[in-house]
């Protein structure tokens, strides 16, 4: 399955849609092997798919194997023509498609949804019914839960990591591999770049030297 989740405003998810899912060849290439979901990632009480997968960010691509398992996700899809955009997605679908045929999942994710796992404010701030963020409440959420390394968990640090006073950032860090092993690489990556970026932002906000340096050494460090 082909999961494409996008927002009514998004301008890029358009341009996915009218030039590669409207395109009838292209629809033949891709539907010989997937089934393709369109999800509106703010309409999201029902199934509860951008929650799961953190989609924060549109278009964003995520490929379920037969079971529902997590094989590959991707981050928007910069083409400026059709000829770029459909490079860009068949890459991504038979990249795909060779990792299925590897047995490959993403370890971390399961192939189930158990929304009382979350916090309710992660869930709130999804489902657009309180986007006002109380610190305290995030930072008790990391503080107390003690599965550091579920798929609930890290989705919210994903989301909320950057927002807490408490020292995520090394702990992160310190089990990268570990995170690595469960998320891949390129979220782990993408939740090191948020933790750093809030980092030098605290720093250069309080305009305080010494957090400006631990960010420094915290990036080199990485």
């Amino acid at each position: 399955m082909f999961i494409d989740f996008y927002t009514t405003w998004c301008a890029p998810c358009k341009k996915l849609e009218k030039l590669i899912f409207q395109n009838d060849s292209i629809q033949k290439i891709i539907g010989k092997d997937f089934v393709l979901l369109k999800y509106d990632a703010e309409k999201d009480i029902a199934f509860n798919l951008s929650k799961k997968h953190h989609v924060s960010s549109y278009p964003t691509a995520i490929i379920l194997n037969q079971n529902g398992y997590v094989i590959n996700r991707k981050y928007g899809f910069p083409g400026k023509d059709l000829s770029e955009l459909s490079n860009m997605v068949l890459e991504f679908t038979n990249k795909s498609i060779e990792l299925n045929n590897e047995n490959f999942i993403i370890e971390g994710y399961s192939n189930t949804i158990d929304i009382s796992n979350y916090p309710k404010f992660y869930i709130d701030f999804i489902n657009r019914t309180n986007t006002k963020l109380n610190i305290s409440e995030i930072d008790y959420y990391f503080n107390n839960t003690k599965d550091k390394f579920s798929e609930e968990y890290f989705s919210t640090l994903i989301y909320f990591g950057r927002d807490a006073t408490i020292n995520l950032a090394d702990i992160v860090l310190n089990n990268k591999q570990r995170y690595i092993d469960l998320y891949g690489e390129m979220d782990v990556e993408t939740l090191l770049f948020f933790l750093a970026s809030a980092k030098f932002k605290n720093a250069i906000s309080e305009i305080n030297q010494e957090k400006y340096d631990e960010a420094v050494m915290f990036i080199k460090k990485h």
